[in-house]
């Protein structure tokens, strides 16, 4: 992407100002530094710095959230009771019917219905700017989990975010690249084609502890030997640390705004 295109997508941004904005804003930046433009360059290097700030103050309230998460499921696994053991039924062997399977098969597919949105509430992200095109390919190549198949010769890659996608790009325009790549915008129309739903991000697994995953474990097997006394006393001190470092700068902010 040029400088002058990068510089229109700055100006015409709109909606949230997210990781990828502050990516474009020092992108930019570098390329007016090196053009000898310092004052827009610290400008843009000033923007992208308190882009990324905001989105770390994001990240620390998620990880308080994520605490909230951990407790909540604790004190419902606490609430559970042992089942009782049935004396088991004497067992009778029968060839089950059409009229017996059929229910069976049914509730099966309405819950699998029902685990999955609407593809037409989803849309794709970033514009489709986390997505590649992969061409020419060979009918056996495969990029595992990356890769949405389109046909024979084409796949689609979808990456976490397109800052990744960039550089994937980047990366596959060296000599040594076995795959040809392409902006998902400059794809083919099978691959436009493909649904919403195909071309979400991968979700990134929520972080955990050992000492979380012993307790909930043990909590679920009711036994206490399994938990990491440890290891929880200093997970409820690192908890305790964060809600005060958030206390704290909630009431920084509210003394820098006052009373007005």
């Amino acid at each position: 992407m040029t400088q002058a295109r990068m510089e229109q997508r700055i100006k015409q941004w709109t909606g949230d100002k997210t990781a990828e904005y502050g990516a474009l804003c020092n992108d930019v930046a570098q390329l007016k530094l090196q053009k000898g433009d310092v004052a827009e360059a610290q400008q843009l290097f000033q923007e992208a710095f308190q882009v990324t700030e905001q989105a770390q103050d994001q990240a620390v309230n998620n990880s308080v959230a994520d605490d909230d998460w951990e407790s909540s499921w604790q004190n419902n696994l606490q609430q559970l009771q042992q089942p009782q053991r049935a004396l088991p039924k004497p067992k009778h062997k029968q060839i089950p019917s059409a009229q017996h399977v059929q229910p069976s098969a049914d509730i099966s597919k309405s819950q699998k219905e029902a685990s999955h949105h609407d593809p037409k509430e989803m849309t794709v992200p970033f514009d489709g700017a986390h997505l590649l095109e992969c061409y020419g390919m060979m009918q056996y190549d495969t990029i595992l989990s990356l890769e949405r198949s389109v046909d024979d010769t084409h796949s689609v890659i979808v990456c976490v975010n397109p800052a990744d996608a960039r550089s994937l790009l980047h990366a596959s325009s060296q000599p040594s690249c076995k795959w040809q790549l392409q902006p998902f915008d400059k794809g083919c129309a099978q691959s436009k084609a493909l649904s919403p739903g195909e071309l979400q991000p991968p979700r990134i697994r929520q972080k955990t502890t050992a000492a979380v995953a012993r307790r909930l474990i043990g909590n679920a097997l009711s036994n206490s030997g399994v938990h990491d006394k440890t290891g929880e006393l200093q997970l409820k001190a690192q908890r305790e640390q964060k809600k005060a470092a958030k206390a704290e700068k909630q009431k920084q902010l509210d003394a820098a705004w006052g009373d007005d």
